[in-house]
């Protein structure tokens, strides 16, 4: 998308709020009282591990404007 619309967009945002969905999930999908903090924060380390590859990708497929 970036090659495609390079020159046209000023900004990308890879991931909104990563630590919504480990939060959130953790909060609210398990069962009270076992919510487990390791879990939130690792899916928060993946999904911010994702966001620098898709970073790389951007910056070297995109040009400024």
């Amino acid at each position: 998308m970036s090659r495609e619309l390079a020159g046209q967009v000023d900004a990308w945002a890879t991931l909104n709020e990563p630590w919504c969905s480990p939060t959130w999930d953790t909060a609210t999908v398990t069962p009270p009282g076992h919510a487990i903090l390791r879990h939130a924060t690792q899916a928060m380390h993946h999904l911010l591990l994702g966001h620098g590859l898709a970073l790389q990708v951007l910056r070297a497929t995109s040009r400024p404007r």
